[in-house]
């Protein structure tokens, strides 16, 4: 089917063309701040080169940003909601690094804050609807087969069935599920009807014949020779190779992976606040806690006076626990027992 890597073939073009429309989303949240906070669509206030000046900084900023969280990259498995959550994620770190640049250089004091918070969140939900729209678009050519990857599978354990069920299941990620070969040299089917045949000894010839574009290894690493054996025959032609290692039904494929030495480990416990997480973290703390600070401002001071009207003693009682790497931290709270008993 000649359509079936259309989408493929223009992969470039593809990426350029949601570049482009990021810097069309964040020059039209530009202009209706500006629309917004002066009422005119082109500045012609005082220092107005400094709003132009921080636009380019920004358009740069986010293009940088976006592209070293891979959201110019294929993104052909993710589910939405992870892709919104990325966007999101990405859009916080270019604004604290647009923040911090014109606070550096003392634009701070010049910029309306007003506009920033307009334009910024302008931005925002364009750029949010434009993946949102954008991703659609490529999940229905995928479903129509305009943007097919070709794939088979190679195991010989029972998460061939679980991966084959996820992979039918999924026709929005535009895996068409080819083959499925077992080592053991066993012929019948899998639960979604797809033949499971013996392996082959030559591996090329069904690649080449069937256009095949990936393959999936679902098998232990015990397997070592195997997978060695496949890499070996498949060095010469362009196809994707991966392994899925044999635990998907312990659910260990959540977890992440932190290579030691060159050897890849699986974290199945770990603290949740390390490398860029504990700046998005710090600085949700700092804004989201100051603005719920004071909101919360008015109903706390009630509550204090209600605790000191209702009994003698401190309104506030402090507590030991233990926050980041284990340090001991002072918890404040309202009192709500006796002095004697607290």
């Amino acid at each position: 089917m000649v359509k079936s890597g259309l989408l493929q073939r223009h992969a470039v073009l593809i990426n350029r063309l949601m570049q482009l429309l990021d810097f069309l989303c964040i020059l039209v949240a530009f202009f209706i701040a500006n629309k917004f906070r002066f009422g005119e669509w082109v500045l012609t206030i005082y220092k107005k080169e400094l709003y132009y000046k921080v636009l380019f900084v920004s358009i740069v900023t986010v293009n940088l940003v976006f592209r070293t969280w891979g959201l110019y990259s294929s993104m052909r498995g993710f589910f939405v909601i992870n892709l919104m959550v990325r966007v999101v994620s990405a859009w916080f770190i270019s604004m604290l690094t647009l923040i911090t640049i014109c606070f550096l250089f003392k634009l701070s004091w010049v910029l309306s804050r007003q506009w920033f918070f307009y334009w910024s969140f302008l931005m925002l939900f364009l750029i949010i609807m434009n993946r949102w729209i954008f991703t659609l678009i490529l999940r229905f050519f995928r479903k129509m087969g305009w943007n097919e990857r070709r794939a088979i599978i190679i195991g010989d354990n029972k998460a061939v069935n679980t991966v084959s069920r996820l992979v039918t299941g999924a026709a929005w990620t535009g895996i068409n599920l080819r083959f499925i070969f077992d080592m053991n040299s066993v012929k019948k089917y899998s639960k979604e009807k797809l033949q499971v045949s013996p392996l082959p000894k030559n591996i090329i010839d069904v690649i080449k014949n069937h256009k095949i574009d990936e393959i999936w290894l679902i098998m232990p690493l015990s397997q070592e020779h195997t997978i060695r054996n496949i890499l070996f025959q498949v060095r010469n032609i362009i196809v994707t190779v991966r392994l899925i290692p044999d635990f998907l039904d312990l659910g260990l494929l959540n977890h992440s992976v932190t290579y030691f030495a060159g050897m890849p480990t699986i974290n199945l416990r770990e603290s949740p606040m390390s490398g860029v997480k504990i700046l998005i973290k710090r600085a949700e703390d700092l804004v989201l806690g100051g603005i719920f600070f004071l909101i919360a401002l008015l109903p706390m001071l009630i509550i204090a006076l209600l605790v000191k009207l209702d009994s003698q003693g401190s309104v506030i009682f402090k507590q030991k626990r233990y926050g980041l790497d284990g340090r001991e931290i002072n918890v404040y709270k309202f009192r709500m027992t006796l002095p004697r008993i607290s």
